[in-house]
């Protein structure tokens, strides 16, 4: 602790009867903020810990053509399950959400465009006037729904484009998210359709066409739909749960003779 002699600083009068300001140092203030019944370095480490929490910051939210933005200006910080808060905006969240929504549609558009374009040459190959007429028919159903798939996972990035810098980021990634959904159920009917066409064309056996095109079928539905279903429900059974108190867990009333009690013990 360093004291400021008032004497000594020039320009004071040596009668003056206000007392020497006191300065804490640096190791003071911090030995302050230090859980009195935490000692040594766990203490200082729990003031430091304290120190860097993050905290609710202002997002700015620029209005687009002279209207008020959705977003509100101030916003808490985002806090997962884990109940770690995430040093984020509601804004920089739209925008982390849409980077790995639109990283995730350019993995599943490389195959999609190349099984697209596969079918697009198939009718230019000798012995494409030689297929049955269920042979047809499930290649034109295979290829509208290649097609469909490719047009609803571009969709996202022909929607940013024309949506750019007017401010509705949150409205894009909801939308870009049905399109992308309703997109990978295209690509799932456009992959069973193509091997069922190629399993057709290569055995003339029925069972190995069924069993064939019927674990394809699983694999899509259980993989792509089911097990993240499943997860989702539990996640929001669990989330649900925690959020309704406990009854048993309330506080008991303090009737006023615990309180009398309680005041004569601290005399």
């Amino acid at each position: 602790m360093r004291s400021i002699d008032p004497a000594r600083t020039p320009g004071n009068v040596l009668t003056d009867t206000h007392p020497p300001a006191v300065v804490p140092t640096a190791g003071e203030r911090l030995r302050h903020d230090v859980n009195p019944t935490v000692r040594g370095t766990a203490g200082i480490a729990q003031a430091a810990r304290r120190r860097r929490r993050p905290t609710a910051r202002r997002c700015s939210v620029a209005p687009a053509n002279g209207q008020t933005a959705d977003m509100r200006a101030d916003i808490e910080p985002i806090v997962g399950r884990d109940g770690v808060a995430r040093n984020e905006t509601q804004l920089e969240r739209c925008d982390r959400n849409l980077v790995e929504l639109l990283q995730e549609v350019r993995v599943v558009q490389t195959g999609v465009q190349v099984l697209f374009a596969f079918l697009l040459t198939a009718p230019l190959a000798p012995r494409f006037r030689e297929l049955s007429e269920f042979q047809k028919l499930s290649y034109f159903a295979t290829l509208l729904a290649a097609g469909a798939a490719a047009i609803l996972l571009i969709a996202p990035t022909a929607y940013h484009r024309i949506l750019f810098r007017l401010g509705d980021k949150e409205h894009l990634v909801t939308v870009a998210n049905r399109f992308t959904l309703a997109g990978l159920t295209c690509v799932a009917l456009s992959m069973i359709g193509a091997l069922l066409l190629v399993t057709d064309l290569l055995f003339d056996d029925t069972a190995i066409i069924v069993g064939t095109t019927g674990l394809a079928a699983f694999g899509c539905i259980s993989l792509w739909c089911l097990a993240p279903l499943s997860r989702r429900a539990s996640i929001r059974r669990t989330s649900s749960s925690t959020e309704i108190p406990n009854r048993s867990s309330r506080p008991t009333p303090v009737t006023p003779a615990a309180v009398r009690v309680r005041d004569d013990a601290s005399r």
